[in-house]
């Protein structure tokens, strides 16, 4: 089905040559991978820390630090590293804070094309992001979000998911999503759930009855 890497501060694991055997595993059996962020360190949480009280330290390193080990700038590193043009098939799922990029993605082609010829990848980064990369609705809290996320990203490549334990608002942003119009209703259901049954070979409907209901 497929597996998940914890991402913290050290970015640079993954960038590591021993990682390439996941890589080639993942790519051979077309299983994907998710990049998912880990609870901070000590480290991490003394810096939100600053004489704050406790309530808010938590809900500060709750809320947001995954923005910052999930940032552009791990996916950007692992381009430049030649790993999608030596695993072209390798797909890789952003499971938090991952529609940060699509914000960013008129800056992230501009910098791909400035790159010159000796360090630039084979593929482009307009290429790999449209055909390596799944982007879930985990942190998609209003439909304005939603929408730029369509727009910066092949709507088969975008899967329904909660923030589970904290719900928030992804279930109304779905309904929402229903209920303007911006899609079809083919559309909608491959976001809420037909891009995860074909990525993940799973069923969500069964003898044509939704078993995940809305």
């Amino acid at each position: 089905m497929g597996g998940v890497v914890g991402i913290g501060e050290a970015h640079g694991v993954l960038e590591a040559k021993e990682w390439d055997e996941l890589w080639s595993a993942a790519e051979r059996h077309r299983v994907p991978v998710a990049l998912n962020a880990v609870f901070p360190s000590r480290e991490m949480i003394s810096e939100f820390a600053g004489g704050f009280q406790d309530d808010v330290v938590g809900s500060l390193v709750t809320n947001f630090h995954a923005y910052r080990t999930t940032s552009p700038f791990l996916i950007l590193r692992l381009y430049l590293l030649g790993v999608f043009d030596r695993y072209p098939n390798l797909r890789l799922i952003l499971s938090q804070s991952g529609h940060s990029i699509p914000s960013l993605l008129p800056r992230i082609l501009a910098f791909d094309t400035s790159l010159s010829p000796n360090v630039k990848p084979n593929r482009s980064f307009l290429d790999v992001w449209q055909h390596n990369f799944y982007v879930t609705t985990a942190d998609i809290l209003d439909l304005q979000s939603m929408s730029m996320l369509l727009e910066q990203i092949p709507l088969d490549r975008v899967l329904f998911a909660g923030n589970y334990p904290w719900e928030e608002r992804g279930v109304e942003v779905m309904r929402e999503l229903r209920e303007s119009g911006a899609v079809t209703r083919e559309e909608w259901e491959r976001i809420a759930c037909g891009n995860a049954e074909w990525l993940f070979g799973l069923r969500v409907h069964d003898g044509g009855k939704v078993i995940a209901k809305w």
